[in-house]
């Protein structure tokens, strides 16, 4: 996921990591669900 966005792996945890208090994911063992897709569009947009 990192190579695909350009960023490091450290960098892509530590946003995985703030999606998930914030609610919008849910992070288990080899898994990452989407939890409120307009909210990931909506902070997605944000960080542009």
């Amino acid at each position: 996921m990192g190579l695909l966005a350009g960023a490091s792996r450290q960098r892509i945890n530590q946003a995985l990591q703030n999606l998930g208090k914030l609610g919008i994911l849910r992070l288990s063992y080899n898994r990452i669900e989407v939890l409120d897709l307009e909210r990931l569009a909506a902070y997605g947009r944000e960080q542009i």
